[in-house]
């Protein structure tokens, strides 16, 4: 087909070629015909193969857009057949418009449309096609939730469809043989996504029962993919091992199955010490990744990404293998190559799904399993469920957890001779996950047994210690004592969101409060993140303390009590001080911290009093001082985010304040010309004369 649109294009393309194309050479050609009835019958083949077939085919090796179009023209053509067929018989009166606005899905496979469109990322479509539909049997509409949640990567709510469908209870009948193939593997699918692996080999045993025609033993070809990948993620070996040595037919698999049985006898190679079926795993593997990589690369990146990751994941088990044949010291060589940059940057590039994993960390697990690393394996566990814990995955989130603590012991009491700098890292990790574990409990509503995890041996006294005081504290925190042992960085973690809840929830008086703060920044004075939420806490208390005394509400009297209120007057200070040396930290809270700072000092510097206030005048003379300081050591690009805002008070009540945003102006236009010129050329042309 391909060849036969690639000649007919080329001919059509090239009218200045035709009378050279429409001669054949003829000794070169195989066939006795000519070149035009070769293709004429080529065509009337192609035309009595069903364009269902040819989607389905195409679907299979990963064409996703050609079998779409292939589906598309096949609906269209059907419309079209209907609509001469009644118009010949003059039963029916047809309306081209009503054609060219009719949604073309009858007579088509709907399931393999909507997936096709779900894997094409066109979600909308997809959403309009399962409306239109909206099959009546109970079978057909788990089907359709089970593979719309799992295009939105929603696999609770997919494991769900998948255990109703093959739930005899909720069937009248028995489920047809391609239903119920597709919602076992469907099931186990998500069983691996979710990290049941237990779950994916008892699911596969009891799936395998099932089939009178295979031994107590066996798997099916379907299944035994997913019972490969989750016996050497679980280090499994035994099980593997009959897996892997299992005779059986993969002729019919996708490349993705055939690429984890690959994978699987890799690992399982490793494991053994054959480096001879490590190299025939890994080309087989690659092969079955190029060759998926191959199709997707023709949609778009998005589809070629998990591929893409999946040569980096051979290369890393490529690499790791020859760590394990070398000659050296397997455990030295390991963990050189886990400190390399090559580690730590191909982590950081890759994007993790919503459960906080992807195959890159799942084989790193395998693998520092295998090389008996259970630091770096509790570190790996410690990143998926801080991962899956923010997408909401909190069952992911506390099996990882779990399984990094254990990890983490397991490191901490192994009989190897360990330095000094070992154990500090292994007890920091382990107060780590207290704290993920900690805001796990938080975000199921546990608030109190969260508090009592996160300020586990941490004493009271800890918040009226001076800085000499805390720093000793810190320095006597050793191994053998009553405190574990860990770093004033994750101390002050575990002070600051406790202090946050306790915020919330209005647990402890605002003296107790600013205490814990500032023991916080004592701990870490350069965590951008304590100085903005310390500088919102300030924040609010001068709300509250406006709310109190201000009669009206409204902005005079707001102004007002801003004059008259010492307290009011420092709390601005304060806040804007706080958040002008976060942004000076960094800028993960840009859009939240410099619009409040800006806002603050330009309302408090604004107010002018009637008789002379020596305490307001000295502490908005204060306000601009840090402003100025604030200009000249806050990135030039942060203050650009906030231009519309400073251009709207060029011209300002108090001199100080209009030279401050006249030079914050000044600094940016030198320093990003062609961008902010847009903004403050208006300025220059302004009817008014202070403005330009």
């Amino acid at each position: 087909r391909k060849w036969v649109d690639q000649e007919i294009e080329d001919r059509y393309r090239e009218s200045r070629r035709r009378k050279r194309a429409a001669n054949v050479d003829l000794e070169s050609c195989t066939s006795a015909w000519p070149a035009d009835i070769v293709l004429s019958k080529i065509r009337r083949l192609l035309d009595q193969i069903p364009l269902s077939l040819c989607a389905s085919a195409a679907s299979r090796v990963g064409m996703n857009a050609r079998a779409l179009q292939f589906l598309e023209i096949d609906s269209r053509s059907q419309i079209a057949s209907s609509a001469i067929s009644n118009a010949k018989k003059n039963t029916a009166s047809y309306h081209d418009s009503k054609f060219l606005k009719s949604c073309h899905i009858d007579g088509i496979d709907l399931q393999l449309t909507k997936k096709l469109l779900g894997q094409l990322c066109d979600f909308d479509t997809m959403i309009t096609i399962s409306q239109k539909s909206n099959p009546s049997e109970l079978s057909s509409r788990l089907l359709e939730v089970a593979t719309e949640r799992e295009m939105y990567g929603d696999w609770e709510g997919a494991l769900q469809a998948y255990e109703h469908l093959l739930d005899s209870r909720l069937r009248s009948g028995n489920i047809v043989g391609c239903s119920k193939n597709r919602a076992q593997k469907g099931l186990l699918r998500c069983l691996l996504k979710l990290g049941r692996l237990d779950s994916v080999l008892n699911q596969a045993y009891g799936m395998s029962k099932q089939d009178l025609d295979l031994k107590e033993t066996e798997f099916s070809n379907e299944i035994l993919p997913y019972a490969t990948e989750s016996a050497w993620r679980l280090g499994k070996w035994s099980s593997l091992d009959s897996l892997v040595n299992e005779e059986h037919d993969e002729s019919g698999q996708d490349a993705h199955a055939r690429y984890q049985l690959s994978l699987g006898r890799t690992m399982h190679s490793i494991h053994c010490r054959l480096p001879e079926k490590v190299i025939l795993g890994l080309r087989d593997a690659r092969e079955c990744v190029m060759s998926s990589l191959s199709s997707a690369a023709r949609d778009s990146y998005a589809r070629s990404y998990p591929y893409l990751m999946k040569l980096h994941l051979l290369r890393e088990v490529e690499y790791i293998s020859s760590v394990f044949f070398s000659e050296k010291d397997r455990k030295d060589t390991f963990v050189e190559f886990v400190s390399s940059d090559e580690w730590k940057d191909r982590i950081k590039m890759i994007t993790p799904d919503i459960t906080g994993s992807n195959d890159i960390i799942n084989t790193r697990l395998a693998l520092s399993r295998m090389a008996n690393e259970p630091a770096l394996e509790g570190s790996l566990w410690l990143d998926i469920g801080r991962l899956a814990r923010k997408g909401g995955l909190y069952q992911v989130a506390e099996h990882s957890l779990a399984q990094a603590d254990m990890s983490f012991q397991n490191a901490y009491t192994e009989p190897a001779p360990v330095d000094d700098s070992f154990i500090f890292f292994v007890q920091d990790s382990i107060g780590n996950v207290k704290l993920q574990l900690a805001k796990l409990k938080h975000a199921v509503g546990e608030t109190t047994t969260a508090l009592n995890l996160i300020e586990n041996n941490i004493p009271a006294s800890i918040f009226q210690m001076n800085d000499a005081e805390l720093d000793s504290y810190v320095s006597k925190m050793t191994r053998d004592g009553n405190i574990a042992l860990e770093s004033k960085e994750t101390l002050s973690r575990r002070i600051l969101q406790s202090t946050e809840w306790l915020v919330s929830g209005g647990l402890r008086s605002g003296s107790e409060i600013k205490s814990r703060y500032h023991t916080v920044l004592k701990l870490a004075p350069k965590w951008e993140r304590a100085h903005f939420h310390f500088g919102k806490y300030i924040e609010s208390l001068l709300e509250t303390r406006f709310s109190a005394l201000s009669e009206l509400g409204n902005n005079a009297s707001r102004l007002m009590v801003l004059q008259n209120d010492k307290s009011c007057q420092e709390y601005s200070l304060e806040s804007v001080s706080h958040f002008g040396r976060s942004l000076q930290l960094g800028q993960k809270h840009l859009f939240q911290a410099l619009p409040r700072l800006l806002a603050m000092w330009l309302e408090f510097t604004s107010i002018e009093s009637a008789d002379k206030n020596a305490s307001l005048e000295e502490n908005q003379a204060q306000m601009n001082s840090l402003i100025k300081s604030f200009a000249e050591k806050i990135p030039e690009h942060l203050f650009y985010t906030a231009l519309p805002q400073l251009l709207s008070c060029v011209i300002h009540q108090n001199d100080e304040t209009a030279k401050n945003v006249a030079l914050i102006l000044t600094s940016v236009l030198a320093k990003y010309p062609g961008q902010a010129m847009w903004s403050c050329g208006w300025l220059r042309y302004s009817k008014s004369k202070e403005k330009n």
